[in-house]
């Protein structure tokens, strides 16, 4: 019986909308700024990068663009197996960090970025996850065989950017969220799961 905390008036007035491209992933807001990715192109191959995903800046209110940030990139990940045709573009929501201002964004194909939304978003650093580290295909399960990619969010936390990289010689990395650098790797090793995205837990023994 208690309040949700939802104003009363619903639906709620519609302030503005628009098309960012194909993609899976979530907007984030950070002060009144909106942030969200999408994908366009015209080739859905996954032999080259058949189109752009695009960080696009928004101002909360109004919708007017601010600023937006592109790369070549895959539709789907290189190492993609079952449902393709039911997804397709960014699925792992972008990660802001209030202390730098940076941005953290990676792709379905793992492109790992770091742009810096105090500066139009200028690349500060990135890679891709596939050239640097040994990552294979997630394995068959009870219900199939299936590998969509990257799709867990990054994580900050302290002065580390925490992904599930799947890399055979530790699962989850740790970067320097600065430079990129690798700091850690975890000693679990087994293949990704690619379907939820790490966070912190605090556990009482």
């Amino acid at each position: 019986p208690e309040s949700s905390g939802w104003p009363r008036a619903w639906p709620p007035r519609k302030l503005w909308s628009t098309n960012v491209g194909v993609g899976c992933t979530s907007p984030i807001i950070a002060g009144n700024r909106l942030y969200v990715m999408g994908w366009r192109g015209k080739d859905k191959g996954i032999a080259r990068p058949g189109g752009r995903d695009t960080l696009y800046c928004f101002d909360l209110q109004s919708g007017r663009v601010l600023w937006r940030q592109s790369y070549p990139c895959r539709y789907q990940g290189r190492l993609r197996k079952g449902d393709e045709r039911q997804y397709g573009g960014p699925l792992s929501t972008p990660s802001f960090d209030k202390a730098t201002g940076f941005i953290y964004t990676l792709s379905v194909d793992g492109d790992l970025r770091c742009w810096d939304a105090r500066r139009d978003g200028k690349p500060v650093w990135g890679m891709n996850l596939h050239e640097k580290f040994t990552i294979k295909r997630r394995p068959f399960i009870s219900a199939g065989h299936r590998d969509y990619g990257h799709t867990a969010a990054p994580l900050v936390h302290g002065d580390l950017l925490i992904v599930e990289v799947g890399d055979t010689k530790g699962t989850v990395v740790a970067f320097e969220k600065k430079t990129g650098r690798v700091r850690w790797k975890s000693k679990y090793h087994d293949p990704p799961g690619h379907s939820g995205s790490p966070v912190i837990m605090e556990l009482s023994l």
